[in-house]
């Protein structure tokens, strides 16, 4: 089996976009792909909030979900760009809170994942510290 750790970060006004792509990337999974998900929010959302992950954890296999409250990490923070707030900050933080992980897939929380991550998971990123893809959208222009 392999075991691919995948990132996201995220608001809870945002939950219902992370769901979506939550949803992607399980529904696109191989049967041999096991995903540990962990996703950094500021604190546990609400219970209605949570239903769709519910749903999730009662209809898929192959993957475990996992969530990691950063408080009040970059509360201080002012971010003057529209759509970032400082939810984009906690992937600053991704080494420290995911000690112990070598390496890991970040996916922004509104990605569709249409395929098994595998592939981009396994690719030889050579003593590069991160590597990035291009969302195809924008190879097309």
């Amino acid at each position: 089996m392999n075991k691919i750790p995948v990132l996201y970060l995220s608001s809870e006004a945002y939950s219902k976009i992370l769901a979506v792509s939550m949803l992607s990337l399980l529904d696109n999974k191989e049967d041999n792909t096991f995903y540990e998900i962990y996703v950094l929010v500021e604190k546990k959302y609400s219970e209605q909030s949570l239903k769709p992950f519910r749903f999730m954890e009662e209809k898929y296999d192959g993957f475990s979900l996992h969530w990691i409250e950063m408080e009040d990490a970059f509360s201080d923070t002012k971010v003057n760009v529209a759509g970032v707030g400082k939810e984009t900050m906690y992937r600053l933080m991704a080494p420290k809170m995911l000690a112990g992980i070598d390496r890991c897939i970040y996916l922004d929380s509104d990605t569709l994942i249409l395929s098994d991550l595998e592939e981009m998971f396994e690719h030889d990123i050579q003593d590069n510290y991160f590597s990035g893809v291009y969302p195809e959208r924008f190879l097309s222009n």
